[in-house]
C-alpha cells in the first residue's frame, strides 16, 4: 500500500490497509483519494470536520448510491436493510 494509507506501523494504517485488501481482493472499487487524506489526516481524533469536508464525504456517498442503484436496477433502502 502507499505510504499516503500509513505504513502500517500504526493500528489506523494496518486497519486501513486490510480494508483496501479486502475490498479488491473481492473485486470491489477503490478509489484513491490523497487530497482528502491529506485533509482529513491534519484533524486530531474526535476533532470536528471542517464543513467543507463534509460536503465532500456528502457526494463521494451519493455517487456511490448512484452506482450502486444503477448496477443494482433497485433504490437502496434508507435503513441499509
Amino acid at each position: 500500500m502507499s505510504d499516503l494509507y500509513g505504513d502500517g506501523t500504526d493500528n489506523a494504517s494496518h486497519t486501513a490497509q486490510e480494508i483496501i485488501a479486502a475490498a479488491v481482493e473481492e473485486n470491489l472499487f477503490t478509489h484513491r483519494s490523497p487530497e482528502l487524506v491529506a485533509l482529513l489526516s491534519q484533524l486530531d481524533w474526535g476533532e470536528k470536520i471542517p464543513d467543507e469536508l463534509y460536503q465532500v464525504i456528502i457526494d463521494i456517498v451519493a455517487w456511490i448510491l448512484e452506482v450502486d442503484t444503477q448496477q443494482s436496477g433497485k433504490l437502496p433502502s434508507p435503513m441499509g436493510d
